[in-house]
């Protein structure tokens, strides 16, 4: 069942993120809210993204044991807590981990607090990779806009792929940044 907290956030139909402060934070934040079915509002500008730390190399590697360095939780903050220790990894600590989704539901097993169907792990696993494999390519590097905005992009492909979600996003950019723009 959700809590009067959850249900007053699910009341609104769109939140807005300023990206004053882009690391960890906003990518975390904005699927959070796509989870409980608001539309989300960001600004992505170089400007926004020179605050991020450079890239790091991280292996993030799913190994479907109880041993796993992280067991992702099934429930959403679970879901958000696995995307935000995967940037900190890669903006941050550099390092490496195991990860194991065998708490989570199977592709198709009902979702009681929210409703719907669960998507079952393999969405947010693909995802993850997603997300890395982005980041690793930027190893020793800044991340650009487009990255950011691919990130945002992926973290919208798991979130509507929870069967009822919807995941509306609108991405503001700077009007001068020319791959930016190619890329919207």
């Amino acid at each position: 069942m959700l809590s009067q907290k959850q249900k007053n956030q699910i009341t609104a139909s769109a939140s807005h993120e300023k990206k004053q402060d882009i690391e960890v934070k906003p990518f975390t934040w904005v699927m959070n809210f796509l989870m409980l079915g608001a539309g989300c509002g960001y600004r992505i500008t170089p400007g926004d993204v020179a605050k991020i730390p450079k890239a790091k190399h991280a292996l993030i590697v799913r190994k479907e044991t109880n041993d796993a360095d992280y067991i992702v939780p099934d429930s959403r903050e679970g879901w958000v807590k696995f995307l935000g220790r995967v940037l900190k990894a890669h903006f941050y600590s550099g390092e490496s981990f195991t990860y194991s989704c065998v708490l989570l539901r199977s592709r198709g097993a009902p979702i009681k607090g929210f409703g719907g169907l669960a998507s079952g792990p393999e969405v947010l696993c693909d995802g993850i990779k997603k997300i890395s494999d982005v980041l690793n390519k930027k190893s020793g590097q800044k991340i650009t806009p487009v990255d950011a905005l691919d990130i945002m992009n992926i973290i919208g492909m798991i979130v509507v792929s929870g069967n009822v979600r919807r995941s509306a996003q609108l991405a503001l950019g700077d009007c001068k940044d020319m791959e930016y723009l190619r890329a919207k």
